[in-house]
């Protein structure tokens, strides 16, 4: 008996299988969430935009602690902040670029939670570098960019709400 069978109670081929095993039902449970949905363009290069916007402040702030010697936690947190961010923005970006000059797309539960998680540590990550120069500094941010979200909203509700008003006063 090897080590790793001693721990985990079985060999290395059978826990292979049942992962693979589980990893299928997985993959079979998302495909039945999932809905064909008429690829809209304008929402694509939002978040094209915003998705790439993320990733190159990523990647910018990831070069720049190049030239420091040490990080302190909050430059660390960011380091690894930024390296679940990157990967999975840039997974993003290249999915809505696919998806670009088709009719239809899907929008699968594992590729939303990739978006949010992208976007919730490239999020961290700034915060966590203002925090670094001064925590009044990394709260400021944060509260800030709370309040700028919760202030888009605002607006985005009442420029769908104006939209469809338009809509409906428009002769056919």
């Amino acid at each position: 008996m090897t080590g790793f069978e001693a721990v985990w109670g079985v060999n290395r081929k059978t826990l292979t299988l049942l992962l693979c095993r589980i990893s299928m039902k997985l993959g079979d449970f998302w495909q039945t969430l999932m809905k064909k949905y008429k690829v809209d363009t304008n929402f694509q290069n939002e978040n094209r935009f915003i998705f790439s916007g993320l990733l190159g402040i990523s990647v910018v702030a990831i070069i720049q602690f190049l030239q420091l010697s040490a990080l302190d936690t909050p430059l660390t947190v960011s380091l690894y902040s930024f390296s679940v961010a990157v990967p999975l923005l840039t997974l993003s970006v290249f999915t809505i670029t696919v998806t670009s000059h088709l009719e239809y797309t899907v929008v699968p539960g594992y590729l939303v939670m990739t978006h949010t998680i992208g976007t919730f540590a490239a999020f961290t990550g700034t915060v966590c570098i203002f925090w670094h120069f001064s925590r009044i500094a990394g709260i400021v941010f944060l509260l800030m960019s709370l309040i700028a979200t919760v202030i888009y909203s605002w607006f985005d509700v009442a420029l769908t709400k104006a939209n469809k008003k338009e809509a409906n006063n428009q002769p056919s």
